[in-house]
């Protein structure tokens, strides 16, 4: 039997990323989520080697939606990968950096 749903599956749906504003940024810029339920949350950028480089936040957040703050001032130009871990979920977006 085929799932038509376009929701994402079970897994996935404790905490969920919405997309980068603006993307590309240049200096700082926001990333919206979801949490099904309160979590401890880290969300982090990520550089292409795999190397954090930037905790935007870590701590306890209530079940609702979010939005972070992000100050990539300090990063130099290049795609980073933004990283969500909620209580044993993680999701991922991609971000550019440019000047």
């Amino acid at each position: 039997r085929m799932n038509t749903s376009s929701e994402a599956p079970a897994e996935n749906q404790g905490a969920r990323l919405g997309a980068p504003a603006p993307n590309p940024l240049s200096h700082s810029g926001s990333i919206s989520f979801d949490l099904d339920r309160p979590a401890q949350v880290r969300l982090r950028l990520v550089d292409v080697t795999g190397r954090d480089v930037l905790t935007v936040l870590d701590q306890r957040l209530g079940a609702g939606a979010h939005t972070a703050r992000l100050d990539t001032s300090r990063l130099a130009t290049g795609t980073y990968v933004v990283v969500l871990d909620a209580d044993g979920q993680t999701d991922r977006r991609l971000l550019t950096v440019a000047r």
